[in-house]
């Protein structure tokens, strides 16, 4: 009897130990990974371009295009990332650089848009004062 009482113990003892590691498995793949570059309480930029963007601005406007925030990101070269924190209330944004003399305004983006990847078809629509 007393062998009959061990050998059922060690099987729930394994059923233990493998309850306890599905369970490990399934908590830490609701972790962050390290390769997601989405953060939902920021906007982060890359320039998959060719142009240098000076004087990179990521502007914030709340839901009646009102400027909430305006976010000076310095130079923006091509294969460097930004980010910047989007304030309370933030509906949408659009991006500004300065090339040439001039400004360039990117089109209106909504938040929930939070990791850009620009390349210079996309700087190259963008429009001019």
């Amino acid at each position: 009897m007393t062998k009959k009482f061990m050998n059922l113990l060690s099987k729930w003892n394994v059923m233990a130990i493998a309850l306890v590691a599905m369970m490990s498995v399934g908590l830490s793949s609701c972790d962050k990974s390290d390769d997601d570059d989405s953060d939902y309480n920021q906007i982060t930029v890359t320039n998959n371009g060719t142009y240098t963007l000076q004087r990179f601005r990521i502007v914030f406007l709340n839901s009646s295009r009102e400027k909430l925030t305006d976010k000076d990101l310095g130079t923006l070269a091509p294969g460097d990332k930004v980010s910047a924190t989007i304030p309370t209330s933030a509906y949408e944004f659009y991006m500004a650089t300065y090339l040439g003399n001039n400004w360039y305004f990117s089109p209106y983006y909504s938040v929930s848009y939070s990791n850009l990847k620009l390349s210079d078809a996309e700087v190259g629509e963008w429009t001019t004062n």
